[in-house]
């Protein structure tokens, strides 16, 4: 909620408006293209993937809260997870409601199919978090955080294929009967993944805050802000 604040308070009306129409109509066209590709599995790992542009747009505005200073602080562990899991979890939540929501209106999801992509996206978010905070610090991070944001849309291409060939079996059809025929077992796994990644950003961001214990000022004006797009 604290990044949602900072947002608005730092809203631009010409470009942030720009911005929000693109982030409301890229994941449409990918609920589109699954939904005609009859491929609804795929929607757990676009939860994933499709949270790249909105989160390269919030390291360029410079509009997020640090939690490196939270995350080293004497709290117990269920605290720090929550901090880290919704730091970034408003920015990045387009994509999830955007294909809970086409779902349920369409009839395909399911409870459990529905905590599939929360889980994902709690996965997306811990990660994306991790990243930013190397992306404030490291120009390196900041660069290829904003490489893979540009060369996300290529996740389209499989879904493309199929929506022109819906006779041709292919990898996606294996994952999509395999999700069909275990799907109980995929949230398991995303619900011990969820944990994991969790534990291991922290420890992450932990071990990181002994070199670079603030986000660099060059860095952000330099790479984050300056850095093509």
């Amino acid at each position: 909620m604290q990044t949602f604040n900072l947002y608005l308070r730092s809203f631009k009306f010409t470009t942030d408006i720009a911005i929000m129409v693109m982030f409301l109509g890229y994941p449409l066209i990918f609920i589109l293209s699954i939904d005609t590709a009859q491929l609804p599995s795929y929607s757990i790992i676009a939860a994933l993937i499709n949270g790249v542009l909105p989160f390269m747009y919030v390291i360029k505005r410079g509009i997020f809260t640090d939690i490196s200073q939270r995350i080293i602080q004497a709290d117990s562990t269920f605290r720090k997870f929550i901090s880290i899991c919704t730091a970034d979890a408003i920015s990045l939540s387009i994509m999830p409601i955007g294909l809970l929501f086409a779902y349920y209106v369409t009839g395909h999801t399911s409870p459990i199919f529905a905590l599939n992509i929360v889980l994902m996206h709690a996965i997306a978010s811990m990660i994306f978090t991790d990243i930013k905070m190397l992306a404030t610090r490291s120009a390196k991070c900041s660069v290829a955080a904003k490489l893979c944001g540009s060369f996300s849309s290529f996740a389209l291409i499989p879904i493309a294929y199929k929506c022109g060939h819906p006779e041709q079996h292919t990898f996606l059809d294996t994952f999509e009967a395999f999700y069909q025929q275990h799907e109980a077992v995929v949230c398991v796994v995303l619900a011990v993944a969820c944990m994991l990644v969790a534990y291991g950003v922290s420890r992450h961001i932990r071990g990181y805050l002994s070199s670079s214990p603030f986000p660099s000022p060059t860095v952000i004006q330099k790479y984050n802000k300056n850095y093509l797009f």
